[in-house]
């Protein structure tokens, strides 16, 4: 039996015969189709964090959402509306999910549900055995740690609040307990942020990664939201190496996003973000939640997922989507460079 025939008997078992009509549809030409579901989630386990990095809505003290830890129980429901649709989950967004202590747990209910799942922490917190088990045991694939400078100096001119040797420590016990478990998993990536205070050190990062053992190194570009305040700090972190920069100058001498906007966006066709209030927006990129889309603990991510409000934003997206604040600020369909990955191990 094929592959695809093998596919198709599993959603009709499964009872999902939208997703199978869909995906018949697709086959045959059709345009713009919406899916019964997304297959990507971004769930939101906290929306605070223990850190204050000057360029992100949530330690710059911007982002405007009451602090709020997503209870088990409430990410539990939503990983019951998406199951056998949700292919692929962000367990991070707009905070430190590991300031919440269900987080290890949410992951195992996600893998359970046949997903995969990826973490992002600054690490300050990865500071137990326990945790590094509880994480490992959950089956979580992929650990992003972000460490943005080899001096702390350097580390705490953005991530503010952060410790170099508290940090390194810590991925050392993430990568040694791994080590010892004889687990193939998390694939853990030391993700460098390249900004002007730091660009010097990205190959030294990159020695600094292969020494302590993680399997991934990534250099990042940095993204800059779209405020006066971003504006006036831009000077201090965009970096002078061209092809780590997003930005440019324009004739008024501010940083603006480089590339054509296009008409076309595929993350509003197979993903969305979940807040921890449960309030739902398109992407990542909606920072300040200026487009609530319904909120998930009060009706069916499905229900949602197709309302007017959401057909209308993806027809004004075909239409002229630079007219809207949040895609004129994001570098899909846009920008072919946005980070470069070495793998270790």
């Amino acid at each position: 039996m094929s592959k695809k025939i093998k596919n198709a008997f599993d959603l009709i078992l499964n009872g999902q015969f939208d997703l199978l009509w869909f995906r018949f549809k697709r086959k045959l030409g059709f345009k713009d189709l919406v899916p019964p579901l997304p297959n990507v989630l971004i769930v939101e386990p906290a929306n605070f964090c223990n850190l204050r990095c000057p360029l992100c809505p949530t330690g710059s003290g911007r982002l405007g959402r009451e602090p709020r830890l997503m209870t088990y129980e409430e990410f539990k429901n939503i990983i019951g509306q998406v199951k056998g649709y949700v292919k692929k989950l962000f367990l991070f967004n707009y905070g430190e999910p590991l300031l919440n202590p269900d987080t290890p747990k949410m992951a195992k209910e996600a893998v359970e549900a046949g997903m995969k799942v990826k973490m992002s922490t600054n690490a300050m917190l990865l500071n137990s055995k326990e945790l590094c088990v509880d994480l490992i045991n959950s089956g979580l694939q992929h650990l992003i740690i972000s460490l943005d400078g080899l001096d702390q100096e350097t580390l705490c001119q953005y991530r503010v609040g952060s410790d170099l040797e508290t940090v390194k420590k810590n991925i050392r016990l993430m990568v040694e307990t791994k080590k010892e478990m004889k687990a193939s998993t998390p694939k853990i990536e030391l993700q460098f942020i390249v900004m002007k205070q730091n660009e010097h050190q990205k190959d030294d990062m990159a020695n600094f990664a292969k020494e302590i053992g993680v399997d991934i190194f990534a250099a990042k570009t940095m993204f800059l939201y779209d405020t006066p305040e971003a504006q006036k700090m831009a000077e201090r972190f965009v970096p002078s190496d061209i092809l780590f920069s997003r930005y440019q100058k324009n004739d008024q001498g501010e940083y603006v996003l480089k590339g054509e906007i296009t008409n076309t966006c595929g993350q509003v066709y197979e993903t969305v973000a979940i807040n921890s209030n449960g309030d739902v927006c398109p992407c990542c990129y909606d920072l300040f939640s200026r487009h609530v889309m319904g909120n998930v603990f009060k009706e069916s991510l499905r229900s949602i997922w197709k309302n007017a409000k959401y057909q209308g934003l993806r027809n004004q997206i075909k239409k002229d989507r630079s007219a809207i604040h949040m895609c004129d600020i994001c570098p899909e369909n846009r920008l072919d460079f946005l980070r470069q990955e070495k793998q270790i191990s």
